[in-house]
């Protein structure tokens, strides 16, 4: 686990996450000191986990109780949202880099443009629906602005895998705007062939949800007045999900970057 000390402990490992707990609980929530030490915590630990500070991927699920004590402390006024609204998540996977495009093409895309030029699963997949017109499938998969991914290819377990990137503890948005500036706007200003990765969750569960947090926005920008940036984005969710598949996966092509839609169900 990376980790960058904050002023709220000294060191962390499993045993103090209850220290953490016992804070949140037993803090003056209109203490501005006493909050903007726990928001400097999350900053550290949560907030900037894109640039590697924080704690780990594999390790987030240990929060578990942080949140559910925030979730408590700091209440969102609508409980109800998490029943009827989707969640999205934004992601660029380093493990992952190009191996979908890879999958799907054969070859690693250098631009996500003109993919009629590729012969691999994804050019089969269309031919097959074209009725074995050469011509009419490079036209489509070199001039669509959105392709499906058919669902033959979907069912298969490597893109089944994909749906591995949103389990466990994790951020998600009420806002698609948010996860799409973190899994594909963000990397295409680089300017780097890889894959990036929209997860929508068309119907996450109460049991589901550890925290949403603009209960905690409003009450911290109120009593530190606005002169710290809190530790989460606006309508962000933390939730912990698992057993997640793909229900269907879309293609939308960039100059440099390969952008998916990752529709997820149970």
């Amino acid at each position: 686990m990376y980790y960058r000390r904050s002023k709220l402990e000294k060191v962390f490992n499993e045993n103090n996450i209850s220290d953490v707990v016992d804070y949140i609980y037993n803090m003056d929530t209109n203490n501005y000191k006493q909050m903007k030490k726990l928001n400097t915590w999350f900053i550290d630990n949560w907030f900037q986990v894109d640039v590697g500070i924080g704690v780990s991927s594999s390790e987030k699920h240990k929060l578990n109780p942080i949140f559910r004590a925030m979730s408590e402390v700091f209440p969102e006024e609508d409980e109800d949202w998490a029943n009827y609204a989707p969640l999205h998540r934004g992601r660029v996977s380093k493990s992952f880099q190009q191996k979908l495009s890879v999958f799907l093409f054969d070859v690693p895309h250098t631009g996500c443009v003109n993919l009629g030029k590729y012969r691999g699963l994804l050019f089969q997949a269309y031919l097959k629906e074209f009725k074995g017109d050469v011509v009419a499938t490079e036209k489509f998969l070199n001039n669509a602005e959105r392709i499906k991914i058919p669902d033959s290819l979907v069912k298969l377990d490597f893109i089944q895998d994909i749906a591995k990137l949103a389990y466990g503890t994790r951020s998600w948005s009420l806002d698609k705007g948010t996860a799409m500036h973190w899994g594909w706007e963000r990397p295409t200003a680089a300017g780097s062939h890889i894959d990036g990765f929209v997860f929508i969750y068309m119907k996450p569960t109460p049991k589901e949800l550890l925290f949403s947090v603009n209960g905690y926005m409003h009450h911290y920008e109120d009593v530190s007045n606005g002169r710290e940036i809190p530790g989460f984005d606006w309508d962000e969710a933390i939730l912990s999900i698992e057993d997640l598949k793909v229900h269907s996966l879309y293609l939308f092509p960039g100059e440099n970057q390969c952008r998916y839609e990752v529709i997820l169900s149970k």
